[in-house]
């Protein structure tokens, strides 16, 4: 039998194993079928006007939402055995959640913290996938997570997604479809900044950091085991990933070091262990890394202002690609393709070098030096 229970206003009732403790003009709303579930409301007495929505099937589930403040809305759906949503969304006013498992074993675990406007949505579908949302401080934020596919929910298992925001007017959206146990984590500090990872396969790995003022980061991995790691911090960075194989890795800094602002960094994999790594420090600095095929590597180290460093390496394997630009206004543009085994070696120092290498056929190797540059 399915029961939905609605109370308001200091009402504390039983409700199967649930009880509710809302106040100050709170609504809070409960069904349940099944066996064994538990579900919890507690809106705090200093809070107005908030509304909660529990909706839960199955055997074993367990439902928690406590909030303070003012217009909260939280909404907890879950059809299955064994999943457990929590929701706290403390002060501040406007904080939206909703968050939906469908499947067994699932948690969802949602953080709201001294701001206002907040949004969470966080759907799941399938067994034992987990999603963390955290929001500090801020407003305006907003975080979406979808993990499993809901045409073929059993076929998406084991996911992990955590996305953590402090600032205002950030977004994140997380999507893991595919065979299971993707994992995925953005952190964001500061204002305007942009995440979006999706990963469709198994296997796969996306880690973000941004801090500072408007960065953005668009990651894409298809297929399995696939790897991407994202640094930023000042301002106006960008990085764009996408990897479709197996074995694919991908790094790119513009954190550490002497990092600036308005960096852009492009990378582009399709092929199987293919390895990209991009270091910018300075200002409008533009790496990209084209690689189609298998078992190639680029690196580029870019340190000074307004440099570009443009790699492609098609139809090709085993190839590397090592690039380093020291000082201002340098520009590189290296391809390998057709082949297999060639080496490209590209080392400009001082101001304004500028350097073209094409590779075609087998075990070539090229290297080129200018400026005050060493090269062997």
């Amino acid at each position: 039998m399915y029961r939905l229970t609605t109370l308001s206003a200091s009402v504390l009732l039983a409700l199967g194993s649930g009880s509710v403790l809302a106040s100050d003009n709170n609504i809070a709303s409960q069904g349940q079928s099944g066996s064994d579930n538990t579900a919890l409301i507690d809106q705090i007495t200093d809070s107005d006007s908030n509304r909660a929505i529990q909706s839960q099937s199955g055997s074993t589930n367990d439902a928690v939402a406590t909030q303070h403040g003012s217009d909260h809305l939280s909404i907890q759906v879950q059809s299955g055995t064994g999943n457990v949503a929590r929701t706290l969304q403390y002060y501040g006013s406007g904080n939206s959640s909703d968050a939906r498992s469908y499947g067994n074993g699932n948690y969802t675990d949602v953080y709201q913290y001294y701001g206002s406007a907040n949004q969470t949505e966080i759907d799941q579908y399938g067994d034992g996938n987990q999603a963390y949302s955290r929001q500090y401080g801020g407003n305006d934020n907003s975080i979406k997570i979808t993990q499993g596919d809901i045409t073929i929910p059993s076929a998406s298992p084991g996911n992990y997604a955590y996305a953590y925001q402090s600032g205002s007017t950030n977004t994140t959206e997380i999507t893991q479809l595919g065979s299971g146990y993707n994992r995925a984590y953005t952190y964001q500090i500061g204002n305007d900044h942009n995440a979006t990872i999706f990963q469709n396969g198994d296997y796969n790995y996306s880690f973000s950091y941004q801090s500072g003022n408007g960065h953005s980061v668009d990651v894409t991995q298809v297929g399995d085991s696939n790897s991407s790691e994202v640094w930023q911090r000042n301002t106006g960075n960008s990085a764009t990933v996408s990897q479709t194989g197996e074995g694919n890795r991908s790094y790119v800094d513009q954190y550490f070091g002497a990092a600036g602002s308005n960096n852009s960094a492009y990378v582009n994999q399709t092929g199987n262990f293919n390895d990209a790594d991009i270091d910018q420090n300075g200002d409008f600095n533009t790496a990209t890394a084209y690689q189609y095929g298998n078992n190639n590597s680029i690196e580029v180290d870019q340190n000074g202002n307004s440099n570009q460093s443009y790699n492609q390496q098609y139809s090709h394997n085993d190839g590397v690609i090592t690039v380093s630009q020291t000082g201002d206004s340098h520009y590189s543009s290296v391809f390998q393709g057709y082949g297999s085994g060639n080496v490209a070696t590209v080392d400009q120092t001082d101001f304004n070098q500028t350097a073209f290498v094409s590779q075609y056929g087998t075990n070539n190797v090229a290297t080129v030096c200018q400026g005050s540059a060493s090269c062997p």
